[in-house]
C-alpha cells in the first residue's frame, strides 16, 4: 500500500455557512462539530486553471468545526476555506 499523508485543523465559524473546503491535491476530506461527523452537501473542483482540482462543501452551524484531510499522496497540500455567500459576484 502506498504512504499517504493527513492532517487536522479547526475552523471557527461565527455565523452558520455553506464552507468549501477547497485543495491543491487530491485527498480526502471529513468535517466534524464535537463527535458528530457532517455530511457534505457537494463537491466539485475550482474554475479552469485555478488549481483547485477538488471542493467539498459543507454547511456549518456556528461553532468550532474539525477538518480532516485524509490520503494525501503527498506531505504538503494547500488548503483553502471559503463561504459560499461571500464569493458570490454582486447584482449591479
Amino acid at each position: 500500500m502506498p504512504k499517504s499523508y493527513a492532517g487536522l485543523f479547526t475552523l471557527s465559524v461565527k455565523d452558520q455557512a455553506r464552507i468549501g473546503i477547497a485543495l491543491s491535491d487530491a485527498a480526502w476530506i471529513d468535517a466534524a462539530t464535537g463527535t458528530t461527523a457532517l455530511i457534505s452537501v457537494d463537491h466539485g473542483h475550482g474554475p479552469d486553471c485555478s488549481g483547485i482540482p477538488k471542493i467539498v462543501w459543507f454547511d456549518l452551524p456556528p461553532g468550532l468545526h474539525t477538518i480532516q484531510i485524509a490520503s494525501a499522496a503527498k506531505p504538503t497540500i494547500r488548503i483553502m476555506a471559503a463561504d459560499a455567500r461571500a464569493n458570490q459576484p454582486q447584482p449591479r
